[in-house]
């Protein structure tokens, strides 16, 4: 009797390919990031049809061709609350391709409110976040906008309200765009945390969404596509890989390559394969039972007089197959066909170690718009973020699944912001009529009893070039000024920059 299976309970990992479309194996607690309801992992392919007329008017069989899995995954955008990147921001990474960080605080020289003289400018990047202390307003966070090398100064993107004294400039933590060289992925999804367990090889962002508004957490949605999806995977390695058996003919050892097996069907077709190859006398079947008594196990076989299995005392019997097809007890012998003991598990064997911090609540965050000297701070209602990274598939005739890996050819930064209107604003308007380029920021994160950010738990948010493509205004109660805005690059600075401080 089937048994519905609570997918609350599911759990989620995340975990850096070494080459782009060969699936990596959860190995660490901390691979692991919340779910948050309206996930999703699906596998895909590409519908063949055939042309081939057969003396009737229906459609002949269709097959499958490229294979194109695909997955949504939706977090609380925030720090991890240490030195260091979120695991969430692997994801980002993937949409944007770098990521550089500043893992000591650096002393800076002296400040007017527009520029940082530091020792050496060679330790910052532009578009970085710098976390310093505004003698009237606190902490403030400004970003590097450009570099006067031969001053050693850092030009700020939008004016302090005073020039600061000797200071220290906190860490920070920046994943910045690329255009080539983007990092994939691994995903594992093990629903319910037993109730199966779906895996994808070759993932990489193509969109991301930042959400904003007013009250709400602050949201990150990201959208992926991989190249190979698995169903129920099952790793075979060195330590597992070998099934020693006895027949009439003699010992004979049937060897699995060294891979994560897509689904249990795909393992005993090589298992058959592989027993095949060095014992061919009998016909051996090797099956994964889905209903009925023997659900979730697998049984060997053969069609000849004697099959014994030889997991105790076979000369691999300390890297045999026994464990991972879920048979016990040692030899199986006095039989022709042997079903496992135990069923597959699809739970993980490691209890997640998540980043314990709070979400951050969209309220008392900085927003500004517009140029250096517009340093005032827009009361917004909502802003949202997005960044739009579509892949192409490398096709390759000679790969499993018909594509390489998934290249990201382009990258288009978007935001929308309903701001409110205030009296005699005509700045946002000229620069919407004359294409003049702006920029954005948005500083998210707690702050303490004194109103100042928190180190280690506070995001930086910087879209250095932007030109406003909306400037409407809005409102059924409150007049409002709805804004849109596209990001591009030019030789010095890039659309988007996401710094953790």
């Amino acid at each position: 009797m089937a048994t519905a299976q609570v997918q609350r309970a599911s759990i989620f990992a995340i975990v850096p390919e070494d080459t782009a479309g060969t699936l990596k194996v959860v190995s660490a607690a901390t691979s692991f990031i919340p779910l948050k309801k309206g996930f999703s992992m699906s596998p895909g392919f590409e519908e063949l049809t055939s042309d081939e007329l057969q003396d009737d008017i229906g459609m002949t069989k269709p097959t499958v061709g490229k294979e194109n899995p695909s997955g949504s995954h939706g977090a609380y955008l925030k720090h991890r609350g240490s030195s260091d990147f979120p695991v969430w921001s692997h994801l980002l990474l993937s949409a944007l391709g770098t990521r550089v960080s500043r893992g000591s605080e650096y002393p800076s020289v002296s400040s007017t409110t527009t520029v940082i003289v530091v020792s050496d400018d060679g330790n910052f990047q532009v578009g970085e976040a710098l976390f310093v202390s505004d003698l009237s307003a606190g902490y403030v966070i400004r970003n590097v906008a450009s570099k006067v090398t031969s001053l050693e100064q850092l030009v700020l993107n939008f004016a302090m309200t005073r020039s600061i004294g000797t200071n220290s400039i906190q860490k920070n933590y920046m994943i910045k765009p690329a255009s080539s060289d983007h990092p994939s992925f691994s995903a594992w999804l093990y629903r319910a945390n037993g109730a199966s367990l779906e895996a994808m090889a070759g993932c990489k962002v193509n969109s991301v969404s930042i959400k904003m508004t007013s009250g709400g957490f602050v949201e990150i949605d990201f959208g992926y596509q991989g190249t190979k999806y698995f169903f129920n995977p099952i790793n075979i390695t060195a330590s597992n890989k070998y099934l020693d058996f006895f027949t009439p003919q003699g010992t004979s050892t049937a060897t699995l390559p060294e891979k994560v097996y897509r689904s249990p069907q795909e393992l005993c077709d090589q298992l058959i394969t592989e027993m095949s190859s060095v014992n061919a006398f009998d016909t051996y079947i090797a099956s994964f039972n889905s209903h009925g008594a023997s659900a979730g196990k697998f049984t060997i076989e053969s069609d000849g007089t004697r099959l014994e299995l030889l997991f105790s005392n076979g000369a691999n019997s300390a890297s045999s197959l026994q464990t991972a097809l879920g048979y016990s007890g040692g030899n199986k012998t006095g039989a022709t066909t042997y079903t496992a003991a135990n069923v597959q598990t699809y739970s993980s064997s490691l209890t997640p170690d998540y980043e314990d911090q709070d979400n951050i609540v969209a309220k008392n965050l900085d927003v500004m718009v517009g140029s250096q000297s517009d340093n005032v701070q827009r009361k917004a209602s909502s802003v949202t973020i997005t960044v739009n990274t579509p892949n192409t598939p490398v096709d390759d005739i000679t790969s499993e699944n018909g594509i390489l890996e998934n290249i990201t050819m382009s990258r288009e930064v978007t935001v929308t912001a309903t701001i409110l209107l205030e009296k005699h604003e005509i700045g946002l308007f000229d620069k919407y009529v004359k294409g003049t380029g702006i920029s954005f920021m948005v500083n998210i994160g707690p702050k303490d009893g004194a109103g100042n950010w928190v180190v280690t738990k506070t995001v930086n948010i910087y879209i250095a070039n932007a030109v406003l493509t909306q400037h409407a205004i809005g409102g059924d109660d409150i007049i409002t000024l709805e804004l849109s805005a596209k990001g591009y690059v030019d030789t010095n600075r890039k659309d988007f920059y996401l710094n953790f401080v």
